[in-house]
């Protein structure tokens, strides 16, 4: 449809165009849920218990490059879940009755050589003398 108007003595055709408005609707994609790290930790401690502070701090540092996280933080996690019974045993290393028993037996092993060593040195008298104290 086309209409003539004047303006200052000129005549313009203008065409006026109708438009349907036209309502679209865009799904705006669904918010991407990152896990924390404490969340991670937690996962990580839960899922394998007896790793240790430094297996699980390399699977955060490997998940979140950049965190600031120590095995000092890996090691409140774990105290904290034991505390609220997420968590039960999974100690290793020295914490451990078999840790304390492989140290006993390091430890004596460790001693008969310095016994061993203490005789080169100084005789069956002072190897005696460190047995009867």
């Amino acid at each position: 449809m086309a209409r003539k108007m004047k303006s200052n003595e000129v005549t313009t055709e203008v065409a006026v165009v109708e438009t349907a408005a036209v309502e679209t609707t865009v799904a705006k994609p669904a918010p991407v849920k990152v896990e924390s790290i404490g969340s991670f930790v937690r996962r990580a401690v839960s899922e394998n218990p007896t790793s240790s502070s430094k297996e699980i701090l390399a699977k955060v540092k490997a998940q979140y490059p950049e965190a600031k996280t120590t095995e000092g933080c890996i090691g409140w996690y774990k105290t904290d879940m034991r505390k609220k019974g997420l968590l039960v045993g999974g100690r290793v290393g020295s914490k451990t009755p078999e840790g304390i028993k492989a140290k006993i037996t390091e430890l004596q092993a460790q001693i008969e050589s310095l016994k061993d060593q203490l005789f080169v040195l100084e005789g069956d008298k002072a190897v005696a003398e460190l047995e009867a104290a």
